[in-house]
Formats: structure tokens, sequence, C-alpha cells
């Protein structure tokens, strides 16, 4: 048998989230913790621009790709709610967390 999910967003952005469970620890792989407060800080100015209506973009790689959304989304790699963003390209959109910005630019 076998399974399919599929994530969904479930809301706006849960600020009581534990975003430094992300973090790298002796234990575990994960993501060097030292980024995660300036990645939070750039999502919370992504998710106040577009709740106010503004173009917002953001880096990832080496370019910069437009937002389409922002919440909690349940989808590929955690199947759980984490802080996340939408954003497109020509192949379509798609979700990543909040680990993966780097810069944020609205017009």
């Amino acid at each position: 048998m076998v399974e399919q999910r599929e994530g969904e967003r479930l809301g706006d952005i849960d600020w009581t989230y534990d975003f430094a469970s992300h973090g790298w620890t002796s234990q575990s792989g994960g993501h060097n913790p030292e980024l995660i407060p300036k990645e939070v800080e750039l999502l919370r100015q992504m998710e106040e621009a577009f709740k106010t209506g503004k173009s917002v973009k953001v880096r990832m790689y080496e370019t910069l790709e437009p937002v389409v959304d922002v919440g909690m989304y349940d989808g590929w790699p955690y199947w759980r709610p984490v802080p996340s963003f939408c954003s497109t390209t020509w192949l379509g959109a798609s979700w990543h967390d909040f680990t993966s910005i780097r810069a944020v630019v609205v017009d």
C-alpha cells in the first residue's frame, strides 16, 4: 500500500513556534542556530508586508522569487506545521520553511 501525503496551509504564522528546534545539536543534524534569529526577523518582515498587500520577493539561493503566501505549512519534509512561505517560479509555486530565507525585498 502506498501512502500519499499532501501538505496544506494551516493558518497564519504561529509566533510561539519553537524556531530553535531547527538548530543542529551534538546529537543530530539540522540548521545553523546562529542564522535562525535573522531568518525569523526576515519572516516577520515578509509576513507583515504580505498582509498589508505589498509585493514581496524572497532570496533563497541566488534568485529573487515572488512570495504568494506566508503561513504555517505542514508539508514535506516535516509533515507537521512549520512557519513557511510559498514562492513562485517558472516551474510553479512551492512551499519553503523559514530556514530558506536569505533576504526579503518589499516593493
